[in-house]
């Protein structure tokens, strides 16, 4: 299935779409999607301010447009952003979770916090809440208006041309400006800020139907049995019960993988855990990056690729089937694998099936244990059948379950990270056929 989405061209608004794209990924493993985006009358007039706007189509006319005459199939807005009412024929098909709705006071590095109240403090603020807000905090703070992106708002307060500017918590969370010198505000937020929302025409029931497996007014509660949920989107309030945990190998079998590491020609990587080991492990002798000099990269897929290059290490092949038989149809192409030698990090239970590819097809190889995956219990333990929903993001996951649980004789919605973790899943309950109902 391919979905035409539209956006705005800012790095926040494709980091918002890609949230959504990652979370909706999850209910449909086979989704694709295009990316149309363009600069609205907001993004191209810096000089209106937004403090006497109200909700107006100041930042979705042209995204409307779009829709309307079906130049693509979605948009996706802070849904804070969104006119009222909607243009006829365009309907609010989905709201996705509130990542966090708090605004923050970003200051200059090294700025003290004392200076807030000294006499001349510049701050820039994008509305008339949340000028108040500042005020409150200092009646002297000089409030000044700002337009523009986040990056350049931030920017202004690098250069010295302001003293600290207020910015959406969420926002620099999803651009990843985690090391800011921020303070929080206690600040009246807008009803959504924090939250996206997805439009469509209301004809369309088939987007509708799609997305609302990430609609939060839906309410329904899942259980998310994984690592992580922060990417994690679904249709109501997500309750994270970690079924198992990531225990490193000692030190001492990285250090005995060294070599092997060294004279490798390629360098395979199926985890984004393996990713951050590997790479933490090298940097305590150098920068990583140094190591990967006339090495060929390869990545399981997009989400683990991102990692390796936000880490500095370019990534020469990616496999587009997140899976193990996705990295085996990616091998089978790549000329000279069989004159290479290739390293292959990897978690103690991962499937064999790269390893018994690389046997059979005489490739010469190195597969080291980086970490285990051991179940853990928790209490107290949460009543499954209190949720609407189940989460598994891997065949561990699944194992760590069944071992756990029973499954409820209610009917349960199933969503399972990868087909092969559904795969996994089926083969359980005919293992544990009689665990399958309490």
């Amino acid at each position: 299935m391919l979905i035409t989405v539209g956006s705005r061209s800012s790095r926040l608004a494709i980091k918002q779409v890609e949230e959504v794209f990652f979370g909706l990924r999850y209910h449909y493993p086979s989704l694709k999607f295009i990316y149309k985006c363009c600069q609205t009358k907001g993004d191209k007039d810096q000089k209106t301010s937004l403090k006497d706007l109200g909700n107006s189509d100041f930042f979705t006319k042209e995204l409307d447009h779009w829709l309307l005459s079906k130049k693509c199939q979605v948009t996706i807005h802070s849904a804070k952003d969104l006119p009222e009412p909607l243009p006829k024929g365009l309907k609010l098909i989905a709201i996705t979770e509130n990542k966090n709705n708090e605004d923050v006071l970003v200051l200059k590095r090294g700025c003290d916090t004392s200076r807030i109240f000294s006499k001349g403090f510049k701050v820039g603020a994008s509305s008339l809440r949340r000028e108040e807000g500042i005020k409150k905090l200092a009646s002297s703070i000089q409030v000044l208006d700002i337009r523009g992106t986040i990056e350049h708002r931030l920017k202004r307060v690098a250069q010295g041309d302001l003293d600290g500017v207020v910015i959406a918590k969420v926002a620099l969370l999803r651009l990843g400006f985690t090391d800011l010198n921020c303070i929080p505000l206690n600040i009246q937020t807008p009803q959504y800020q924090g939250n996206l929302a997805i439009i469509a025409r209301e004809d369309d029931l088939e987007m509708e139907k799609i997305f609302s497996s990430v609609d939060v007014r839906l309410n329904k509660k899942s259980l998310y049995f994984g690592l992580n949920a922060s990417r994690f989107l679904t249709n109501g309030a997500v309750t994270h019960y970690p079924l198992i945990e990531i225990k490193p190998k000692p030190v001492n079998c990285f250090q005995a993988a060294l070599c092997d590491f060294l004279r490798s020609t390629h360098v395979l990587f199926t985890s984004q855990k393996t990713v951050e080991l590997w790479l933490d492990f090298l940097e305590t002798y150098k920068n990583a990056g140094v190591f990967f000099d006339n090495k060929k990269v390869i990545a399981i897929g997009a989400n683990t690729a991102q990692l390796l290059i936000k880490r500095g290490i370019l990534v020469d092949y990616i496999a587009s089937n997140e899976s193990q038989e996705g990295v085996i149809s990616l091998l089978n192409q790549l000329k000279g694998l069989k004159r290479g030698f290739v390293f292959y990090p990897k978690s103690a239970r991962a499937r064999p099936k790269l390893c018994q590819f690389f046997k059979e097809n005489r490739i010469s190889f190195e597969a080291v244990d980086l970490y285990n995956t051991n179940l853990i219990a928790r209490t107290p333990t949460p009543n499954i059948a209190d949720f609407d929903e189940l989460v598994f993001t891997s065949p561990s996951s699944v194992k760590s379950f069944f071992e756990t649980f029973k499954l409820p004789q209610k009917q349960i919605n199933y969503v399972f990270k990868g087909n092969i973790t559904a795969s996994y899943f089926k083969k359980m309950i005919l293992y544990y056929k009689e665990r399958v109902f309490i």
